[in-house]
């Protein structure tokens, strides 16, 4: 109901829920310092106080909105029947963890990859059950890929990990088809969520791609780049 006030009046809510709080915490203050211990005014505190918590829980999804955190580190090149053996299919484990307490919907995913001074455009073309992946002797198949991609749903405080399967566009006209050579790799993770109506940046990652790993791949083998395990102690 009152929502629905604020929105018929044009006003911004997080703006409304932000004068309220603080209307609550100076009210609040001004009863210590104003009238101390009186019985009377205690009880008008608890009542602010309760008043201040209601407004928080109520309106917790707005004052702490959608807050995607993405984490990107393995890459895998990985093998398939694909007859552009330069150009590696991409299996990428891609972890999402929400520092607010409003839902959020990650509709779309794009990675840039940059090596050898060219930029090449993938795109999500299926999830990948990554068990069945690496049991299966590392190769992509019919029993271990969704030949869909569907959206991410990511409850308040909550998080959702997918592994997901690119491939490079083969018409891109911004970024020209381009194989492989040996050298630094920049992976450039981009997102479109609720967040925002533009494709944002989320997490970045740079590998060396050496020659003997992308000989493997056209051998039909999978390789997989990731960061050093190591930490210090």
């Amino acid at each position: 109901m009152g929502r629905a006030v604020i929105e018929a009046l044009g006003v911004n809510q997080l703006m409304v829920i932000r004068i309220l709080i603080t209307l609550v915490v100076v009210g609040i203050a001004a009863l210590f310092v104003f009238v101390g211990g009186d019985q009377l005014w205690r009880n008008g505190l608890v009542s602010l106080t309760a008043l201040a918590v209601s407004v928080v829980v109520a309106f917790k999804s707005h004052i702490f909105p959608f807050k995607p955190n993405f984490h990107l580190d393995e890459i895998v090149l990985a093998a398939a029947d694909s007859p552009r053996q330069d150009s590696p299919a991409l299996v990428v484990p891609i972890l999402v963890t929400n520092e607010g307490t409003g839902v959020g919907m990650i509709s779309g995913f794009a990675l840039k990859v940059t090596g050898n001074g060219k930029t090449r455009m993938y795109t999500p073309v299926a999830e990948v059950d990554f068990g069945k992946f690496i049991s299966g002797k590392r190769r992509l198949h019919a029993d271990n890929t969704n030949l869909t991609f569907s959206p991410l749903v990511i409850p308040g405080e909550g998080h959702s990990r997918k592994v997901i399967l690119f491939t490079q566009e083969p018409e891109s006209k911004a970024y020209p088809f381009e194989g492989w050579q040996h050298g630094i790799f920049v992976f450039e993770l981009f997102s479109k969520s609720t967040k925002s109506s533009a494709a944002e940046k989320v997490a970045s990652v740079t590998h060396q791609v050496s020659a003997e790993v992308l000989g493997s791949y056209a051998a039909g083998q999978s390789t997989s780049l990731s960061s050093s395990r190591e930490i210090d102690v």
